[in-house]
């Protein structure tokens, strides 16, 4: 049972399709497989932008997807998030930042070349997911 108020049920249940479902190993994929060769600085932007593009894509329509399923949509998840970090959420606001920084590009990028940082990542959400669902 989530320790968290009702209005802010969604947010342990997003963290839980993020971790359960097959969308972090699509992600980690398309991660795994974005051309890592030598580039020049031009093609390594050019490339790297197109793949990043592609993956924040996949991610929003996967949680746009989720969110519906669930009766909500972006807006009020994000808004639901919002609130919860002015109230103070320590977990809430270290899952966000840990979400937005996955969409950045340079930590796109720094997770493309490190599967272990990967790996980190996934393994730092799970903690989240465990401490914001009990």
């Amino acid at each position: 049972m989530s320790k968290y108020p009702s209005k802010y049920s969604l947010i342990p249940k997003v963290i839980q399709y993020c971790l359960s479902s097959d969308l972090f190993r699509e992600l980690d994929a398309r991660m795994a497989m974005a051309d890592l060769g030598e580039k020049t600085e031009e093609e390594f932007k050019l490339t790297y932008t197109a793949e990043h593009e592609k993956f924040v894509s996949a991610f929003e329509k996967r949680l746009e997807d989720y969110l519906k399923s669930q009766g909500s949509t972006s807006e009020k998840f994000y808004e639901m998030c919002s609130d919860a970090q002015k109230a103070g959420d320590d977990n809430i606001e270290a899952f966000v930042t840990i979400l937005t920084q996955m969409l950045e590009f340079q930590t796109y990028v720094d997770l493309c070349r490190d599967p272990e940082k990967r790996k980190h990542v996934k393994q730092i959400l799970g903690l989240y997911s465990k401490m914001l669902t009990q």
